[in-house]
């Protein structure tokens, strides 16, 4: 090539680059200028305190969680200031004073909206800020693995406004059921990053709902070699959140692989044994120890089997280890337990008045209503006296359920709401009886079951809204998902339906499943959940043609008058998001069950026309069970669709595999093809009733009889 050509190539390069160089400017400016529009309604939103010490380390944390939530509501980041954008201050301040709690108010000063958020300590004041996410930006913390997030354009609070809430009780918290094979018992037991990602999610969920306690069961199975590291890295982060941490263990329960401190047939003493066990346990900086005081359920309590050892463990944990130790307590009478023989309530009782205890209740009960044979009770009014008596003396947390999963609610799956009102009821009883507590015992949250702890954390606090108290309700929390109140007004007409039917109808001793002690013969035919007073197998075999007609005259009728009415309240709204779609497949669930329920009774009464061909079934008797069978799959089609909307994975929390626990599969794998419902009909079909037909549960290592030695 020529040395002009070159000195035109060269030339042209230069154009090109020059071009590429204005090009790029151009992108850039108009990238800026974009960036600056998108953000035009961004606010500048700042911290400030006037605190007298540096923040805590978990009131750190909670200002970076709040940046974090408030950079994804306005979709922007919110500490960076933009010309022209509205000046948002958040200032902290101490206020000592009498009664705790915090208070959020908002002002103006010199064109910048100014709130004020002050506390009496740090954990307090941590609640005031989420409070000022949930309660007024309406960032909702519903789940642990699911916030819902306003999109906002500009600041949407107005100039002035007025918050205030003290807490009802000061330990405020939950208890997971970990001898159930729920969302957290792997990620509690199994050391690993994994797992304790999972549990920081959780006490951060509890951290934001103004919650300060959480505790679980161990379990025997634990390797004792690696768990301690996970179990200090969990206690640490809480601690880093202001949360307290129980761990739960029993001093010799046998069922459901519950950690021991004494093996009753160890050739060692009980107490080296005791104080063996503790040792490694309190190497773990615990907030609580809760003992378990009992064998098992319906088991004496080992003060009556071997005097003082219970004592000892009381001893060891407060003066050599300074932890507070609390009693659980059973719902079950004392005069019910095998060899117990006395009306003792306070059999379950510490010795040393520094031990606290813990009051409990199951299902959706309250402490006050009338029961369906819970645990062979007629009503808890024996727990609420207890409570009373306790509180003068110790300190006294309430302990109730917001789900009760061995085959009565959401293992079915059912959605039951009168957890709603029951919980809101002894919430408001106990917190006058000035129980120092509230630790909800729960297991599970699919299939709707989030809503009942979401309520109840919000519930643990007294609120005011400018100035005015305002009055919890039931379906309170839907306000905030709705603000048109549709679905709230749709939860409370269906809490209505479901408690008109199934407790002033007693339905609930139908729509659950049996339990395996339901199907034990006598005198194991324990009672945990509420029964049908006419079993299946006497309706078949035994009962009288006036006793069958009782039935379809009763619950029959009353099965199918509860599921059209809840299936007409549910074709009257359609859902607008995967949270509305969840409650209402629960609802609907529940109905087909009730209508499943009403087919496999009328199948039952049916097969008595010829009780002696059990493999042959009456064509009356076939219809119905065809029905249930169409139900079933109808039900399954519900199935499906949440499935793939659990927010843990199927494989955890839905099928077989491997547990800590006394249970071989997830706690949702009886829904996973409606184990329950297919089994009764094929026990009426077969006429077999007896808990070895077709059993999910491993018998043996729900007893637990190897926990002996």
């Amino acid at each position: 090539m020529s040395p002009t050509g070159k000195r035109e190539d060269r030339a042209r390069l230069r154009q090109i680059a020059s071009g590429a160089i204005v090009f790029i400017i151009l992108c850039l400016s108009s990238s800026v200028a974009a960036m600056e529009h998108s953000q035009a309604g961004c606010p500048f939103i700042s911290f400030h305190h006037a605190l007298e010490k540096p923040p805590t380390i978990a009131l750190q944390r909670t200002l970076l969680d709040a940046r974090f939530l408030l950079d994804t509501t306005f979709g922007c980041d919110t500490a960076h200031r933009i010309s022209g954008a509205m000046a948002v201050e958040i200032h902290l301040e101490y206020a000592p004073s009498d009664e705790p709690g915090f208070r959020v108010s908002g002002s103006t000063w010199q064109d910048i909206r100014r709130i004020t958020i002050s506390a009496g300590e740090p954990g307090e004041m941590s609640s005031g800020i989420y409070a000022l996410l949930q309660e007024k930006l309406g960032i909702q913390f519903l789940h642990p693995r699911q916030t819902v997030f306003p999109a906002y354009r500009q600041w949407p609070l107005p100039e002035h406004f007025d918050l205030r809430a003290r807490p009802r009780f000061a330990v405020r918290g939950f208890h997971l059921h970990t001898q159930h094979p729920t969302e957290l018992e792997m990620a509690l037991h199994q050391p690993g990053n994994e797992s304790l990602q999972m549990v920081r999610e959780y006490i951060d969920w509890l951290a934001r709902n103004g919650q300060n306690h959480f505790q679980f069961y161990l379990l025997r199975t634990v390797d004792r070699h690696h768990w301690p590291e996970h179990a200090r890295a969990i206690v640490d982060y809480a601690h880093q959140r202001d949360m307290g941490v129980g761990v739960m263990v029993s001093a010799s329960m046998l069922q459901q692989h519950a950690f021991q401190l004494v093996k009753l047939l160890r050739p060692e003493r009980y107490s080296t044994q005791a104080r063996r066990n503790l040792e490694w346990l309190m190497a773990i900086p615990w907030d609580a120890v809760i003992l378990e005081p009992t064998t098992g359920e319906y088991l004496p309590d080992m003060r009556r089997l071997f005097p003082g050892v219970l004592e000892a463990i009381e001893r060891m944990t407060m003066d050599e280890f300074q932890t507070p130790l609390f009693y659980a307590t059973h719902v079950i009478h004392p005069r019910d337990r095998i060899g117990g023989g006395t009306n003792d309530i306070h059999c379950e009782h510490p010795v040393d008045p520094r031990s606290g205890i813990l009051i409990h209740t199951v299902m959706c009960y309250d402490l006050q209503e009338p029961l369906p044979g819970v645990y062979g009770n007629r009503d808890f009014h024996w727990m609420r006296e207890r409570a009373r008596c306790e509180v003068q003396r110790r300190q006294t947390w309430y302990w109730p359920e917001s789900s009760y999963w061995v085959a009565f609610d959401n293992s079915v799956p059912l959605l039951l709401l009168p957890y709603l009102d029951s919980r809101l009821r002894d919430i408001l009883l106990t917190a006058d009886m000035g129980l120092d507590g509230h630790v909800t015992f729960s297991s599970g949250w699919e299939w709707g079951y989030w809503l009942f702890d979401w309520s109840i954390a919000h519930w643990s606090w007294q609120w005011w809204h400018e100035g005015q108290e305002r009055q919890p309700l039931p379906a309170g929390r839907l306000h905030h998902l709705a603000a048109d109140g549709e679905l709230a007004r749709l939860m409370e007409r269906s809490l209505d339906l479901q408690n008109h039917f199934l407790k002033d109808h007693e339905l609930l001793r139908y729509l659950p499943a049996f339990e395996p002690f339901a199907e034990a013969p006598p005198p194991f035919d324990f009672i945990f959940q509420p029964r049908p007073e006419r079993r299946p197998a006497h309706l078949m075999k035994r009962a009288s043609a006036t006793e069958a007609q009782a039935v379809l005259d009763g619950p029959v009728r009353q099965l199918e008058a509860f599921a059209h009415q809840s299936l007409a309240l549910i074709a009257t709204h359609q859902p607008r998001n995967g949270l509305e779609r969840e409650l209402l497949d629960g609802l609907h669930i529940t109905a087909l069950r009730a209508l499943h329920r009403s087919a496999t009774l009328q199948a039952t009464i049916a097969r008595r026309e010829k009780p002696r061909l059990w493999h042959q079934p009456t064509p009356s008797a076939q219809q119905h069970l065809e029905q249930a069978e169409r139900i079933r799959s109808e039900a399954l089609s519900i199935v499906r669709q949440r499935e793939a909307a659990y927010r843990y994975p199927v494989s955890d929390i839905a099928s077989r595999r491997q547990s800590f626990t006394a249970y071989d599969f997830g706690y949702l794998y009886p829904v996973h093809e409606l184990y329950f419902w297919q089994r009764e009909e094929e026990q009426v079909a077969t006429g077999r009733f007896d808990m070895f037909y077709r059993p999910i549960w491993n018998y043996w290592r729900v007893l637990g009889l190897s926990g002996l030695w």
